[in-house]
């Protein structure tokens, strides 16, 4: 079943009126207050794992809906894209780093961390990039020194989104030298401890992004995820669905961005014609609408197969590379059309414009895409 079909069954239909309902009364009210880039109150969170919209594949007896169903997460991320509420990174939580935590811990860490960030006590980020080294696995330097009872942190992460935020941090952190050598690690209820500092960015200037610095900072053995040495392979597991949710993201991005424009075009008059009755903008319209469709199937194509448990590195680059390159596209044509209103800061049209150059960098830039299909092709 595809994306699109599944928005006429009954059950996500009903979910979707009541995420859509969730955003209008606990969201939307939150959000001008965070557009100082601090993050939104705990209150959003608690109400939103209250609700039942946080852990939704998790199963029931840890606090979760039992929803082994990936459309689901799809909704979420389109529902607080339409409503312009980028800033909210629920779907960091549900896809990114839940999904870790599902699939590498331990029985005694599931029955631990899982209901606390079912419920929203726990917000979490994920911490892998560096200053100097970016996402690059062998060039991480954040280290972890084992001593009695647990390890040392020292080093820098950067670009973290929720840094500010989290009270749940998925670290990866270096314990050896070499490509073997990198672990995961939870840093749990270290605001006093770690140095946070926030990141300014161009786009999605509600979500915080922030550096952190760790000297010397000890965590027990038990915030050890997985096996020591196994994070590189940890990762390439994980960040296939990372990136489909980011193509899910950025489809809901264009199909906003040309859905204000064709509103604007319909009404907008240039010497004594609407813009939309000339043939060039109705054409430019048409390309962009056609190439949204496109994208469109092949992200459900992917949501498909994630859900079968066949998703390939190669088919979620696929559809992020896709979904994103055409995101930055559609928004730079649609805010031209919308003219000198379509400059002004904090237009709708112009947020996407500046949401959508930062998504063809996350969870790896395009020519990172580029090398993994041509790698899956043997090119």
């Amino acid at each position: 079943m595809s994306l699109s079909a599944i928005r006429d069954s009954s059950e996500l239909a009903s979910f979707r009126v009541n995420f859509r309902q969730f955003l209008k009364d606990q969201v939307v009210p939150a959000h001008s207050a965070v557009f100082r880039s601090d993050g939104f109150p705990r209150e959003v969170w608690r109400a939103a794992g209250a609700a039942g919209f946080l852990g939704l594949d998790v199963p029931r007896e840890l606090g979760g809906r039992g929803i082994d169903d990936y459309r689901y997460s799809a909704v979420v991320a389109q529902e607080i894209v339409a409503a312009g509420l980028n800033g909210f990174a629920i779907t960091l939580q549900n896809d990114i780093v839940i999904p870790y935590i599902s699939a590498i811990a331990n029985h005694e860490q599931r029955k631990r961390w899982l209901p606390a960030l079912c419920a929203g006590e726990s917000v979490s980020a994920i911490a892998m990039t560096e200053p100097e080294a970016g996402s690059d696995l062998a060039r991480l330097s954040l280290t972890a020194c084992k001593v009695n009872g647990g390890y040392r942190l020292n080093g820098e992460k950067f670009f973290i989104s929720n840094g500010l935020t989290q009270n749940f941090l998925l670290l990866v952190a270096r314990t050896a030298e070499g490509p073997m050598g990198l672990s995961l690690f939870i840093v749990e209820d270290a605001a006093n401890a770690v140095g946070r500092t926030p990141v300014t960015k161009l786009g999605l200037r509600a979500q915080d992004t922030a550096r952190l610095a760790f000297d010397d900072h000890f965590v027990p053995d038990g915030a050890l995820l997985g096996s020591p040495g196994r994070a590189a392979g940890y990762l390439m597991r994980m960040l296939p669905k990372e990136r489909l949710a980011i193509a899910v993201r950025a489809d809901a991005g264009t199909r906003k961005s040309l859905m204000l424009t064709q509103d604007h075009v319909r009404t907008r008059q240039v010497r004594g014609s609407t813009l939309g009755s000339l043939q060039g903008i109705r054409f430019a319209l048409a390309d962009m609408m056609a190439e949204l469709q496109a994208n469109e199937a092949l992200t459900a194509l992917a949501v498909d197969r994630l859900n079968q448990g066949r998703l390939s590195e190669a088919d979620a680059a696929a559809a992020k590379l896709r979904s994103s390159e055409t995101f930055r596209a559609v928004t730079d044509r649609c805010l031209h059309l919308f003219g000198a209103h379509g400059y002004l800061a904090q237009s709708e049209i112009s947020e996407l414009f500046l949401d959508a150059r930062g998504i063809t960098l996350q969870g790896g830039s395009s020519e990172i895409m580029r090398e993994i299909i041509a790698s899956a092709a043997r090119l």
